[in-house]
């Protein structure tokens, strides 16, 4: 499991206030992007043999993105189109809700840059999880929205747990 606390220390300590301690971090990627990423393998599945894999892949990546496309837009109904997109890490400190710009490599990722930064109070979190993924809808108190597809391996349920903790929700 990736230490994602650590790549914040490590490349954006710059954005962390002094004595700010991390409390949890959750990795999230744009609306439809997981299910991209499994349509991806279902159809490489599909595909079958080596011949065929870059066929299956190919399947699956468009069956993915048609309905990442229709639930993109079914979340920029629901969530307005202030919705980030991309792939960041979450990120609760002791005294603020951070988000951080993540950018994946041939081996590893890195985080790139804060893009958001929150006291507490000011934002709500609304987790939907299905058997492997879901939907994680974060809340600022302006009405600003941002969604965000979880894997469920990501362990969300601690995140906001954690998150609730902190806050009293």
């Amino acid at each position: 499991m990736v230490d994602f606390a650590k790549k914040i220390e490590k490349g954006c300590g710059d954005d962390l206030e002094a004595g700010e301690k991390i409390l949890a971090t959750l990795f999230v990627q744009a609306v439809g992007s997981v299910r991209r990423q499994v349509g991806a393998g279902f159809g490489a599945g599909l595909g079958g043999g080596v011949a065929a894999r870059g066929a299956g892949l190919v399947a699956g990546r468009a069956a993915g993105e048609v309905a990442a496309r229709r639930k993109a837009s079914e979340v920029a109904d629901e969530h307005g189109e202030d919705a980030l997109t991309g792939r960041c890490v979450l990120c609760l400190t002791d005294s603020r809700f951070l988000v951080f710009d993540y950018n994946t490599g041939l081996v590893s990722g890195k985080v790139t840059g804060l893009v958001v930064a929150l006291a507490h109070e000011q934002v709500s979190l609304e987790l939907e999880m299905g058997k492997l993924t879901g939907k994680l809808a974060v809340t600022v108190e302006d009405g600003a929205n941002m969604a965000f597809d979880i894997a469920k391996t990501a362990k969300p349920d601690d995140f906001i747990e954690t998150f609730n903790s902190v806050v009293g929700g």
